[in-house]
């Protein structure tokens, strides 16, 4: 008999979906079920579920209206979807997994969540432990007591929680995210920059020279594109500025800042390009291959995969020390670390400048994520966690 496996998240994350798929190749007798927590309401791929738990049509019609407008208000509006699934429903699950710890579950009772299950797993992305306040922190105890195992993508985070909740130490597991867009970089990699930028739809001839510049991965503001893009703008010489191609991912995430943040950046620099639109895994290897310094400065992340895969294609990266990356540094892994957002402008003068050396020096990176973040190499950890 099958074991029915509830996922409690994002149907519209590729991480996500990515994850389970491999899972299911691994272990064809998983049923997997999910509970939509994104308000955009959108799912990846169908195929991957026995059953999309969504809000009926009516009330998913009012979440999308608010949402075009509010993406805080639609996002609290789940929260009655939420409500009404577990007060209403009856299935039975093997395990309930929870992969990012949506803040409209903090108001909710834990009971809900086991009701139908025997297991319970939680895993912590990033920003649903980072940002959180002691209080918010508290009112996730009670989640975390009853959950069998707590997952994390990466040391560092694990470390901090430990630190927060050091009697849960003995639930806390390390499962990381394989990346099979590896396969297509290594496809990709040896490709000229006029057909990766060409299948991207970039057909400018002036690009062709400019060095490529990528920021960020997702139109959250946590990216902050104006802030980096003011201080770049500020600092680099005219001259210089003018030789700079950037492109901004901004896919997926907040649909109002996304807007926005478009208008504002267009007024900064005249050589951009803004991807809105979902990208195919060899549109995501083009991007990758195409950049030739990634700019990271998010405000928290947890191991992000657009960031190995920057690595992996062998893309200059500038970072924020505050990112949990140290543990890529002792593996070996070479990157630009700042303690702080004013030392962008010399960081990047310097890439700028000896921008071959930068990148004979990241070419090592490539066997360093291979080993660390190649499917093979991490699934079993994820496999564990339904035995």
């Amino acid at each position: 008999m099958n074991k029915k496996i509830l996922i409690i998240g994002d149907a519209n994350s590729f991480l996500l979906i990515e994850l389970l798929k491999n899972i299911k190749k691994n272990r064809p007798n998983i049923d997997f079920y999910i509970l939509q927590t994104n308000p955009i309401l959108d799912v990846i791929d169908q195929s991957v579920f026995e059953n999309v738990f969504l809000p009926t049509d009516f009330y998913a019609s009012i979440i999308k209206l608010v949402g075009r407008f509010s993406h805080n208000v639609s996002f609290n509006l789940m929260r009655v979807f939420f409500t009404r699934f577990f007060n209403t429903n009856t299935q039975q699950f093997d395990i309930t997994h929870i992969h990012f710890f949506n803040s409209n579950f903090l108001s909710m009772n834990v009971n809900k969540f086991t009701r139908n299950t025997s297991k319970l797993i939680i895993s912590i992305w990033g920003s649903d432990f980072y940002k959180r306040s002691d209080k918010q922190l508290g009112k996730m105890l009670p989640f975390l007591e009853k959950a069998q195992a707590i997952t994390f993508a990466n040391s560092s985070t694990r470390d901090s929680f430990v630190s927060k909740f050091p009697l849960l130490e003995n639930k806390v597991i390390i499962s990381k995210f394989g990346l099979s867009i590896f396969e297509n970089i290594d496809i990709d990699r040896n490709q000229s920059k006029e057909t990766l930028l060409r299948r991207l739809g970039i057909f400018d001839q002036d690009y062709l020279e400019k060095i490529i510049i990528t920021i960020g991965y997702s139109s959250s503001v946590d990216h902050r594109h104006l802030e980096i893009m003011k201080r770049i703008k500020d600092s680099i010489h005219e001259d210089v500025f003018a030789k700079l191609l950037f492109l901004f991912p901004l896919t997926y995430d907040d649909a109002n800042y996304r807007k926005e943040v478009i208008v504002k950046l267009n007024q900064l620099a005249k050589s951009t390009v803004f991807f809105t639109s979902t990208l195919s895994n060899e549109n995501v290897s083009a991007l990758r291959c195409a950049t030739d310094i990634f700019i990271h400065l998010r405000k928290t992340d947890q191991f992000s995969g657009s960031f190995q895969e920057h690595l992996y294609a062998g893309s200059v990266v500038i970072t924020g020390s505050w990112l949990p990356y140290n543990s890529l540094l002792k593996d070996g892994a070479f990157f630009n670390v700042l303690k702080d957002m004013d030392e962008l402008p010399d960081v990047l003068k310097m890439c700028l400048e000896n921008m071959q050396e930068e990148k004979n020096r990241a070419k090592s990176n490539r066997k360093i994520l291979h080993d660390i973040s190649a499917w093979p190499k991490v699934i079993n950890s994820h496999l564990s966690l339904y035995d």
